[in-house]
């Protein structure tokens, strides 16, 4: 696998190519904006040739590099030739053109500045390819991270990024829901909007407009509009809690137009997901919510965007379909490796317009799952084909605090970018060989595959940790550790193993690309969380459950290592995200800290 995504048709020719000191990238009737574009492929040669080239307007020489606009190609459509004299990109739009670029970029990595002949016509299979970043549940990252996350997204082909916010954006009249976080700010969208423009990615709002509406309904000026208003304060207190809007309430829909008016200008996209999810917690008769969802739907279209929504209730109403006004998309979410294409499928037939909304399979976790991932995004592709649907929408979700690092979602976005571009099915091990290769610049190709291990060894997992600690009541927090117990005796075989794989990584890091190699220490770092967790399950077993016949450490011990473990996390999430939630895993792990201690 030469390149990712990888291209529809590979001609592959006799000679090479063979860039010079004085090659020039030269832009031929091409929009103002391809300029960022050359200067693009003018800093891959740097980094992989040493050779700084320079960037002209006019007509190409011998040798030169050509970025040329030709409005008889198809809009999506780009063609890259590599002749023993010239090179041409080719594209019949601005964005095909910026695709071309990546290609060439990818070959230019691959071969430095000796490059073997080729033709390359590609273009993508789905129009829209997205990733969906959860912003609310326990991180909101930094602006300089998520302008890394929009280049990420530019070089493999992602043209749509969809920034899902409850109450972590600055809402000028809601101090009250976000006094205690460290929100994204008009500025920061603004900013972030315009710089992923220049990359066409379409950075798209998704706002909670039903259920997940917590902290904003528990404001005394929005406590009204929440179905339990009489006791809100009590009923919004857990951040796990997904509290639904009355949608009963003659304030309501206005309640949510206001927000929607606040946040949509800040965004220079055409689209708005009004999520809508979260339904199971609410009283609404079905048909006031797909009255409340087809309004807010109706108004959207009024406004000239696009409305999306989550197809929750509709899983159990479908008929309901009829009642969506023409214009809006549902979204379609699937997350397991076997899932069914039942409801895409019925939807198929009765006409919907739909994305198909897999996911990367880290939430609730230290590492991700990268086979449930890599399995899950191929068959809903799969069905994203067969079934008509115009999109795929990448699912970063936060559960739990979101305690995995923001990059080990790199190798699950990617695997969305490899099949939302090309339906050709690619192996597990073949395509982590391609992104320890071209993210992470190792030529052996391995790193992935080994890390990809770490997200199956944690036998008392972090969202059993949380729901443990966090359970007044003994009887439900012995039933809930139950579903631990059966696992624990893998806790030192599988410690073993991390021991044994953090061995493996270290010695491939010197391989890694020195701009990436800063995610080595994320990964020891996340690495000793499940092994101090394997040990913390344990020792809950011996002293709470009756385990027997099985090592245990000290629990003075363990919890000075989880503390000294703890501070090293912090600098790593500081790293890439706002303090946000981190005040309250600070809480769990000091409370963990002092049942290891038998402190009461």
């Amino acid at each position: 696998m030469e390149f990712l995504p990888m291209p529809k048709r590979i001609t592959r020719e006799e000679g090479r190519y063979s860039v010079r000191y004085y090659t020039s990238i030269v832009l031929v009737d091409t929009q103002p904006s391809a300029f960022l574009y050359a200067q693009m492929l003018k800093k891959d040669f740097e980094k992989y040739t040493g050779l700084q080239l320079t960037i002209l307007r006019g007509h190409p020489r011998s040798s030169d590099i050509a970025l040329r606009m030709d409005s008889s190609l198809r809009a999506d459509f780009y063609r890259l030739s590599i002749h023993a004299e010239k090179v041409e990109i080719a594209a019949g739009s601005d964005e095909a053109l910026l695709h071309g670029v990546q290609t060439m970029g990818q070959w230019v990595q691959r071969h430095g500045g000796s490059l073997p002949c080729i033709t390359i016509e590609d273009w993508p299979d789905l129009p829209n390819r997205g990733y969906y970043q959860d912003c609310s549940a326990g991180r909101v990252p930094t602006l300089e991270n998520l302008k890394h996350f929009a280049d990420l997204l530019c070089r493999y082909k992602i043209n749509e990024w969809q920034l899902y916010v409850e109450h972590t954006y600055l809402f000028r009249d809601f101090s009250e829901a976000w006094r205690d976080e460290t929100p994204l700010t008009a500025e920061d969208i603004l900013s972030l909007d315009a710089y992923c423009r220049e990359r066409h990615i379409d950075l798209v709002p998704s706002l909670a407009s039903f259920g997940n509406m917590h902290k904003l309904l528990s404001t005394k000026n929005a406590s009204r509009q929440c179905e339990r208003h009489d006791d809100v304060y009590k009923a919004c207190s857990s951040a796990e809690e997904r509290e639904p809007l009355d949608v009963s309430s003659p304030g309501a829909m206005q309640f949510v137009k206001n927000l929607i008016e606040e946040l949509m200008p800040l965004f220079t996209s055409k689209k708005f997901n009004i999520c809508c999810d979260a339904t199971f917690d609410s009283s609404a008769a079905p048909d006031q919510y797909i009255t409340f969802v087809s309004e807010l739907c109706r108004w959207l279209i009024e406004q000239g965007k696009t409305p999306q929504f989550w197809g929750d209730i509709f899983r159990r109403h479908p008929e309901a379909c009829t009642c969506i006004p023409e214009g809006a998309v549902c979204l379609n979410w699937g997350l397991m490796c076997k899932q069914s294409d039942a409801v895409i499928r019925q939807f198929a037939s009765m006409g919907a317009v739909q994305y198909v909304c897999p996911g990367i399979a880290r939430w609730s976790l230290w590492t991700p799952h990268l086979k449930a991932s890599y399995e899950n995004i191929l068959l809903m592709t799969r069905y994203a084909n067969s079934h008509g649907c115009i999109g795929l929408l990448n699912v970063d979700r936060g559960e739990m605090g979101y305690v995995s690092n923001p990059y080990f979602s790199v190798a699950g976005i990617l695997y969305g970018a490899a099949f939302s571009w090309n339906r050709q099915e690619i192996s597990f091990e073949e395509i982590n060989q391609a992104i320890s290769f071209l993210h992470y610049g190792q030529k052996e190709g391995t790193i992935i595959g080994t890390f990809a291990e770490l997200g199956t060894l944690g036998v008392f997992s972090w969202k059993q940790a949380m729901q443990y600690i966090q359970e007044p009541d003994p009887e439900k927090r012995c039933a809930l550790f139950q579903e631990a117990v059966p696992h624990l005796n893998r806790a030192e075989h599988n410690n073993q193993r991390i021991q044994a794989i953090m061995d493996d990584i270290l010695a491939q890091s010197v391989q890694l690309d020195p701009e990436k190699r800063s995610v080595i220490q994320g990964i020891c770092v996340h690495a000793n969380a499940i092994r101090l967790f394997n040990e913390i399950g344990v020792y809950l077993a011996v002293h709470f459950d009756g385990l027997s016949d099985v090592e245990y450490r000290n629990g003075d011990t363990l919890a000075a290592d989880l503390e000294c473990w703890f501070r090293q996390y912090k600098m790593l999430w500081s790293q890439s995200s706002r303090q946000h939630t981190l005040y309250s895993l600070q809480n769990a792990i000091n409370a963990y800290a002092d049942l290891l201690r038998d402190r009461k």
